[in-house]
């Protein structure tokens, strides 16, 4: 009987060995799509990172540990190198850049050194290197996002204000050099997503706000299941439709075939591992399980279709906040996720940004985990 129990366990360690030796090939294979980068001339969290015409990303402002960063870099994709560029007028985080049509970079918004909302944009010149102020907010704002429409203009739209949410949208027209307000939110809101559809209206979708509660009416922070769309053509915010899932801190894409989806979110203590993807046929958000989303998190869509989610934030059992240093797959052909792989990025992150580049690579920059904001980048090559 000894013998037998000694055999028997022995087959078991062979057993568990082979399969260990498996995962870790499996894994090294993995480790080999993430390519470690010099790391940025600053550390940096919350900033922006946008695709210019030449192929090269320009990461504007952040925060770290040393406070609000009022710098710039370039990434150049061919020889792998971040490069200082000229310095912004403003130092800020949780602001917004987009690329406008003439290959300007439009600069909105955010927090500024002792916590002041800036309120003034600024644009950088690709050609020149440098950036010059531009246009006043009508809405000082942090937290927002900004959209560049098809006739060029950007649309502007929530975050927090002074010591409220935003509820007027603006828009900036780079002919006049000035922000006009287009009216207001239906559901102000921050930490929320806007996605331009392919009738070249925008939704506005996610996010948390205000909402009334109780007896006497006392306002509640919560997670919007409401989505409103910004109708262009008339330039008013109109309901849409309703998500199965109040999601602030998600991050959403349109797919290929023009179906936006939007992937976690969650609050501190709740961490939404799904994902709504719109049903045309129905003209309904539907739930999808299994999404290995977390908070944070970025979300790119591949050359080949397929979304890849990078990083975040995830919320165990123990109800604490992880960094993750995953990634996982969606695949709209199959309507099928790909399991959380580990994927060795130098850090596990989370509010980093994720930049498809002209080959397909994905550029990894920033972000922050328990050690503070990061200086590292990584690029993945699918």
């Amino acid at each position: 009987m000894n013998c037998a129990r000694r055999a028997m366990k022995k087959r078991m360690r062979t057993c568990a060995g082979l399969l260990w030796a498996t995962m870790l090939v499996a894994i090294q294979a993995l480790a080999l799509d993430f390519t470690p980068l010099r790391p940025m001339a600053e550390a940096r969290t919350s900033h922006t990172a946008t695709l210019l015409h030449d192929g090269t990303v320009l990461l504007v402002g952040g925060v770290s540990q040393y406070g609000v960063a009022r710098t710039a870099e370039l990434f150049d994709p061919r020889s792998l190198t971040f490069a200082r560029t000229g310095d912004p007028i403003f130092p800020r985080y949780l602001h917004t850049a987009t690329l406008m049509r003439d290959g300007r970079v439009l600069i909105v918004g955010g927090v500024g050194r002792a916590n002041v909302i800036v309120a003034r944009a600024e644009v950088y010149d690709p050609g020149t290197r440098l950036f010059s102020s531009s246009a006043r907010l009508n809405v000082p704002r942090y937290g927002h996002t900004a959209s560049l429409l098809s006739d060029g203009r950007v649309l502007v739209a929530g975050g927090y204000t002074l010591g409220r949410l935003a509820v007027p949208a603006e828009i900036f027209d780079p002919s006049t050099n000035r922000f006009t307000i287009v009216g207001n939110l239906l559901w102000p809101r921050t930490d929320h997503v806007a996605l331009l559809l392919p009738n070249g209206n925008v939704l506005i979708a996610g996010g948390r706000g205000y909402n009334y509660q109780g007896k006497p009416q006392v306002f509640v922070e919560t997670g919007w299941l409401q989505t409103e769309i910004f109708d262009v053509q008339r330039s008013v915010f109109i309901p849409g439709p309703l998500l199965t899932r109040g999601r602030p801190g998600c991050t959403g894409v349109v797919l290929p075939d023009g179906r936006p989806m939007l992937f976690g979110g969650g609050d501190d203590t709740v961490e939404m591992q799904s994902a709504d993807v719109f049903d045309p046929a129905t003209g309904k958000f539907v739930l999808e399980w299994d999404s290995w989303a977390g908070r944070q998190q970025t979300a790119t869509v591949l050359p080949d279709g397929r979304v890849v989610l990078i990083g975040g934030l995830g919320v165990p059992a123990v109800q604490q906040d992880v960094v993750l240093s995953s990634m996982s797959f969606y695949d709209p052909r199959t309507d099928q996720f790909s399991g959380s792989y580990p994927v060795f990025m130098q850090e596990p992150r989370h509010s980093h940004t994720a930049t498809l580049l002209p080959d397909g690579r994905v550029l990894v920059v920033g972000g922050v985990n328990r050690n503070g904001a990061l200086r590292s980048a990584d690029l993945f090559t699918p």
